[in-house]
């Protein structure tokens, strides 16, 4: 039996018609935006991540030096912004181990203070910053940048990346600090 005309076992070898391509690029433009954004959300994700760990050394160090066992224990945030940056809980006491932990890729943090009047001012080109509690009060006792004292009346840690940007907010006066989303 011989196939003739129309029915023969030949393949059809006329290409992708225009539509079928146009889906095609469709699909592949949804999905390269939808790669580029997640990648975009995990880095932003980094700057918020940064921001609740200083929160959360923060109240480390306050409970840290309000505890009975503290003892002569001198708990204090430090955060180095120099060669990649770090940050950690550094104290005298020998029961707790230090911790450092280094700045999340792609992060910065600029320090700024915000003064009696209400209004914000960068604390400058620093390098370190410190943080030590009263261990009576829980209040901050001691604010230094690169070793020197400062005096803010609220101290505002902004980590950014592009353009997202969370800040620490640590109030002198009281000893409490919480996370802010901008």
């Amino acid at each position: 039996m011989t196939m003739t005309g129309k029915h023969s076992f030949q393949p059809d070898n006329r290409g992708l018609s225009l539509v079928e391509l146009l889906v095609v690029i469709a699909i592949m433009s949804v999905l390269t935006g939808v790669a580029g954004m997640s990648i975009y959300l995990a880095a932003s994700r980094n700057c918020e991540k940064c921001a609740k760990e200083i929160d959360t050394l923060l109240e480390r160090a306050r409970m840290f030096a309000m505890s009975k066992d503290a003892g002569s224990g001198n708990y204090m945030l430090h955060i180095d912004l120099k060669d990649g940056g770090a940050y950690g809980l550094n104290t005298s006491h020998m029961d707790v181990a230090d911790e450092t932990k280094k700045l999340q890729k792609n992060v910065t943090i600029e320090v700024f203070e915000t003064a009696a009047d209400g209004t914000d001012s960068s604390a400058g080109d620093i390098t370190s910053v410190g943080i030590r509690f009263d261990p009576s009060t829980g209040k901050v006792a001691e604010v230094t940048y690169d070793g020197a004292a400062s005096d803010p009346e609220v101290l505002k840690l902004k980590c950014s990346h592009d353009d997202r940007t969370v800040t620490v907010v640590l109030v002198k006066n009281t000893g409490k600090h919480f996370v802010s989303y901008e």
